[in-house]
């Protein structure tokens, strides 16, 4: 059992600590050596990642990190339910919040990849996903926290149809402004801070706090529970 221990934890938004290219640590975790090894190979020519650890268990990973190793991003096997391995991404969201998880399996569900986005996951691909991609989705999730593809978007339809039956949440936020549904659609379409700021003509500064107001006032804690939220309520 993946045991807590008392650390100090670091309270980021969604854009605090973001990696620039070039400068990503990762790590594969994996319980298979082939797998690792062909990962490791196709990384090592990746110009962007300055460092490449390989590890086999959730447990040698929590005992790397609470030594102190330092990584940005994970690229993390899920086979199956399994109590470690979400004890594992829940101490990473809660006591790591700057390290960005990527989770890999054979096969997802949209089920499945809800509850790993509670965990805190940022982003999925399976074992069949091209190269070329799976590059692009570390690169994305360390610079901009979360890789949004078929699989996320899928999901998150299928959640909001799940709950569909209890219809919006109404009355439990203050109606949005027109910028705030605006960022709320943007964020959907995966615009950066930067991107959102030019198409609304506001600084960066002022996306920055439309975001929190908007986390403060629907109790999200970063994007994908923005995204949650809009799906629920019918914004996008």
């Amino acid at each position: 059992m993946i045991a807590e221990r008392p650390i100090q934890s670091i309270d980021v938004n969604d854009n605090a600590m973001q990696t620039a290219p070039g400068d990503i640590l990762l790590c594969i975790v994996d319980e298979h050596k082939i797998i690792r090894n062909a990962l490791a190979s196709l990384f090592s020519k990746h110009h962007h990642i300055r460092e490449l650890i390989e590890m086999e268990t959730e447990h040698e990973l929590m005992e790397q990190l609470y030594k102190g190793k330092q990584m940005n991003v994970i690229l993390f096997h899920w086979s199956k339910p399994d109590k470690e391995k979400k004890a594992c991404l829940r101490t990473i969201h809660q006591q790591y919040p700057f390290i960005r998880v990527l989770a890999m399996s054979q096969h997802f569900t949209p089920e499945v990849i809800n509850s790993l986005l509670d965990l805190g996951v940022c982003g999925f691909f399976t074992k069949n996903t091209d190269s070329t991609e799976l590059l692009e989705a570390i690169s994305q999730v360390a610079v901009r926290g979360l890789y949004h593809n078929k699989l996320v978007a899928d999901a998150l339809y299928w959640r909001a149809a799940q709950i569909a039956h209890h219809g919006p949440e109404t009355g439990k936020t203050p109606p949005l402004t027109p910028n705030q549904e605006k960022v709320l659609h943007l964020l959907w379409q995966e615009k950066s801070t930067q991107e959102i700021a030019a198409e609304i003509f506001v600084s960066i500064s002022a996306v920055e706090k439309i975001k929190q107001q908007l986390k403060e006032m629907t109790g999200a804690k970063n994007t994908i529970g923005l995204i949650k939220y809009a799906l629920k309520n019918s914004i996008i």
